[in-house]
């Protein structure tokens, strides 16, 4: 919460929240709400993500495409996209990597959360080498 936000009231902090979600759609305001009621634990990344730029190639059953990772971690990254994800969508990521011997992984992972700018993807069951390499582009990007 930005400092300047410390001072409002309880009535002013909600009318901001109605501001905020009268402008989610309704997928989103049922994934939010399956969130806040069941398990607000999960609103805790797995691990810390480390913002970056790295270009990353996808797949989706609808679709292939090309876009940036703006973060990420061994559990997931935020991934510009313009086109049309779903919840719980499976998408398959290509990650270049640094490495000579291997020049890129793929990455099984499912959108969890999207927003106007992008997506957030949790990856689905790393090997212990893709999280070396992982790690490693995080150092790199």
């Amino acid at each position: 919460m930005a400092d300047g936000n410390q001072n409002l009231s309880k009535e002013d902090i909600l009318n901001r929240i109605d501001v905020l979600l009268n402008k989610m759609s309704k997928e989103r305001l049922l994934f939010f709400l399956s969130q806040i009621e069941d398990k607000p634990v999960k609103w805790k990344r797995k691990s810390p993500r480390k913002s970056c730029f790295i270009s990353v190639d996808y797949d989706t059953l609808n679709y292939s495409g090309n876009k940036k990772i703006h973060n990420l971690s061994t559990s997931g990254a935020y991934i510009e996209a313009g086109e049309s994800f779903s919840l719980g969508q499976d998408i398959t990521l290509w990650l270049s990597v640094p490495d000579k011997d291997t020049p890129f992984i793929k990455i099984p992972a499912k959108v969890v959360r999207r927003d106007r700018a992008g997506i957030g993807v949790e990856f689905e069951e790393l090997t212990e080498a893709q999280r070396r390499i992982i790690k490693k582009v995080e150092k790199a990007g």
